[in-house]
């Protein structure tokens, strides 16, 4: 039986809707100051300890297997593991965010991969790695997909992809840290001791969590949203102050507009209902696109190299190269998508980097690998910021976590679990050539042209307007869906 609202069940509904939309307003209008600074570079660090410990992997595969001699089921196992605890994680971390806040999960999930990021130090044999790394892998499932997401509800509308950018390039700059100071370690120890040492670094990123509790702002969205609105106000009222004090004048005025009522009380699976499904199908297609580029390049690439005839350290610094290239690119994808629009930059960094994939093959000389490992890390790799700031932007307030943590789960379980498993299977049967042509082919596909046939474009607008409806449209007026007479949404489109 189907319960209808009381009269004061209705008006207290709308009254916290029209409180949500208020402060959704005043968010929106907030210009650039070091309180936007602030909050990129904190939920920046928290991008940092994945990023390092991520990268670790590739780096410890080569001295574990020179001294282990481990099969290709082992190397696979090795090279997904964390990746499958992301996987796993990812979804129940998604229903965490949306119900306890964006804060507590990322500063819990930092803590749990640094921890056993460490503890794979003692392990003596691969399967203690391989459980090791899932267990870290599972932090960094509620790691991964937060900060964008909580940026994205922090930044303003039209500046909203730069920063995410500007964040994710921290990212990308910690990735070549761990090949670098690999290649270090790999020189100065030996290999038994080496892969050891390369673990227990991961535990660095602890340092970070302080800052991150004293000074990292609960998303006023979320607050908003879960009825905390004594609380999202005091936050806000706090923003507001700070800000204005730091540009020394008053803020801009705001314009309040009538944004739908959602429920947060949606399932677990609610990515994938029927409001949602479509849009999830096509992100994850996109996504999935980037991800077999991305891993097998992040965890495979020095391996790859080694077998190609580079020394170790060589191999390690070309990968640490790739992603200083995508550190770059990512910074300049993240402006021009406010200027240019989403779907064209994806689109065309999709195509840069898959042709720079294929030239790599064939081209050989030392101006040519350099040129090519720019336009590969530069435009493959770095296309992931405004894939990541686009996903954000497609579901509402309430279940931004549950559907950008359900794209990323699909999207990594197919590039960085199937895909990433069998690579060690097709090094032995086709070249690392034919993997690279392969992996180009299937990104330019599944991300660039998937994207210009069903993307919307979102740049400029409220990420609660762009995620309330698909095309964008917002309510035309206030009449209450459950009133006497309601016969349907009238929208207008967003200016």
């Amino acid at each position: 039986m189907v319960m209808r609202e009381t009269g004061v069940e209705r008006e207290q509904r709308i009254r916290h809707q029209e409180l949500v939309n208020e402060m959704s307003a005043r968010i929106d209008r907030l210009p650039v100051s070091w309180f936007t600074y602030r909050v990129c570079i904190l939920a920046g660090l928290a991008f940092i300890a994945e990023a390092f410990d991520i990268g670790l992997t590739g780096s410890t595969l080569v001295p574990m297997a020179k001294i282990w001699h481990i099969t290709h089921a082992q190397m696979g196992l090795l090279g997904i593991a964390s990746t499958l605890g992301i996987v796993v994680a990812l979804i129940p971390s998604g229903m965490l965010v949306d119900h306890f806040g964006r804060k507590i999960v990322m500063i819990a999930g930092v803590i749990i991969q640094c921890i056993f990021t460490m503890a794979a130090a003692l392990s003596n044999g691969v399967m203690m790695v391989v459980l090791m790394r899932f267990i870290a892998g599972l932090g960094q499932g509620a790691v991964f997909p937060t900060p964008v997401a909580y940026i994205s509800e922090y930044a303003p509308p039209a500046t909203r992809g730069s920063f995410v950018s500007l964040v994710l390039a921290l990212l990308y700059f910690t990735y070549p840290l761990p090949p670098f100071v690999s290649s270090l370690i790999v020189k100065s120890y030996p290999a038994a001791l080496s892969w050891k040492i390369m673990f227990l670094t991961g535990g660095v990123p602890l340092l970070f969590v302080l800052p991150m509790v004293i000074w990292l702002p609960e998303s006023v969205r979320w607050m908003a949203k879960k009825g905390h609105i004594e609380k999202a106000k005091s936050t806000l009222n706090r923003i507001e102050e700070e800000v204005s004090r730091y540009l020394r004048k008053p803020l801009p005025e705001y314009v309040v507009d009538d944004l739908p009522f959602n429920s947060d009380k949606s399932p677990w699976w609610v990515a994938f209902s029927e409001q949602y499904l479509k849009r999830t199908i096509f992100l994850d297609i996109m996504y999935s696109g980037t991800f077999v580029f991305w891993y097998v390049l992040l965890i495979y690439g020095p391996t790859f190299s080694v077998r190609e005839g580079l020394s170790m350290a060589s191999a390690l610094r070309f990968n640490a190269y790739l992603f200083m290239a995508c550190a770059v690119g990512g910074l300049i994808m993240g402006f021009l998508a406010d200027k240019i629009g989403r779907k064209m930059m994806i689109a065309a960094y999709a195509l840069l980097g898959s042709l720079g994939l294929i030239l790599f093959v064939f081209y050989h000389s030392p101006a040519a690998i350099w040129i090519t490992g720019a336009m590969i890390g530069g435009f493959g790799l770095g296309v992931f910021p405004v894939c990541k700031v686009y996903i954000s932007e497609q579901y509402p307030t309430e279940i931004r976590g549950r559907g950008v943590f359900s794209c990323e789960a699909v999207s990594r379980f197919v590039g960085g679990v199937l895909f990433m498993y069998y690579v060690s299977y097709l090094m032995n049967i086709i070249s690392v050539g034919a993997i690279y042509i392969m992996m180009a082919i299937g990104f330019f596909v599944m991300t660039g042209i998937v994207i210009m046939l069903f993307g919307n474009e979102t740049k400029s607008l409220s990420i609660d307007h762009v995620s309330s409806h698909h095309p964008v449209l917002v309510p035309a007026t206030r009449q209450d869906p459950m009133s006497e007479g309601w016969t349907g949404p009238e929208y207008r489109p967003q200016t």
